[in-house]
């Protein structure tokens, strides 16, 4: 039996896909031990790497329910100085690089499969970074190696979001930007067509979002550009204006393909914090909830699998 878990996005929110992972580890040992193949976007990617890049001594509950709630990590008076909403240096460099270093030897040697997204800045294709040998290019996205000396620099990378950080990350020769805004998730039918699939969301993929949110910031930044401090191309803040709807379409499937026997999903049954904080107290309850909603659904999962 194969199965895949998908992990989707949701900036400080992915502490509640790290609270799933907790406790299906805990709880559900025979079930994770199944597992060959992993897939995340955006803020998901550091979370898995560190689930491969520790093994049995990960420190995910500390660094999603304490370590990021660090006031240098995420300060929304920032927006109005100029400076970085999400510093994603700091997080990667001092957070992860420096407090929390993963042994990257792990990583290298893992059997199991990894898939992740980005975007080249500079082309506008999707990069779909795996370590399965994929190296195939087709219109518009294309698959590229893992390379191990990377891993800080692709976990900057898939939390490098317009707006919030605006900025790209050079790797190698190429500068990247979060896959986010046009893949909250990855899910390859080809490639996992003989896989059970657990989707991991922070959202509830059954219902409607507003995007008003998306498209006022968007929309600001596309039109305002250098008024309002925009540093990237125009296309990728209208990426952002639209991506509620892209987000729909992603639901719809995901609506379609309920009805499938091979597919299981785990979402927040109550409301999440907030994208801007990152006070212990919020972190904790998306832990928390993410440990809940999977214990809740064991017995579910156990036919399922």
């Amino acid at each position: 039996m194969k199965i895949v878990i998908v992990c989707g996005d949701g900036a400080i929110r992915g502490g509640y896909v790290a609270g799933v992972f907790f406790a299906l580890k805990k709880y559900c040992p025979k079930i994770w031990n199944l597992v060959t193949d992993f897939t995340a976007s955006s803020s998901s990617v550091g979370g898995l790497f560190y689930e491969e890049g520790f093994k049995d001594e990960n420190p995910g509950k500390k660094l999603w329910t304490q370590d990021f709630a660090d006031p240098n990590f995420i300060n929304l008076s920032n927006f109005f100085k100029g400076g970085k909403v999400y510093d994603i240096d700091y997080l990667v460099d001092t957070i992860f690089k420096k407090n929390n270093p993963c042994d990257i030897s792990l990583i290298h040697k893992s059997k199991s499969g990894y898939y992740f997204p980005l975007i080249d800045y500079d082309s506008g294709n999707t990069v779909i970074f795996n370590n399965r040998g994929l190296t195939k290019k087709q219109t518009g996205v294309e698959y590229s190696l893992i390379e191990p000396k990377q891993i800080y620099e692709y976990i900057r990378a898939a939390t490098a979001v317009p707006i919030l950080y605006d900025s790209t990350v050079q790797i190698g020769k190429r500068r990247f930007i979060d896959a986010g805004i046009r893949m909250p998730y990855f899910i390859n039918e080809h490639l996992f067509k003989n896989h059970k699939k657990i989707i991991i969301s922070t959202n509830n993929p059954f219902k409607s979002s507003d995007g008003l949110a998306c498209r006022f910031s968007g929309d600001l930044f596309q039109y305002l550009g250098p008024l309002v401090g925009a540093h990237l191309k125009s296309g990728y803040y209208e990426e952002i204006a639209k991506k509620s709807e892209k987000f729909q379409e992603l639901k719809d499937s995901i609506n379609y393909t309920k009805k499938s026997q091979n597919t299981f999903y785990v979402y927040p049954k109550e409301k999440l914090g907030g994208i801007f904080d990152n006070s212990e107290e919020t972190l904790k309850k998306n832990f928390e909830q993410g440990e809940k909603d999977l214990i809740e659904q064991i017995e579910q999962l156990e036919k399922f699998i």
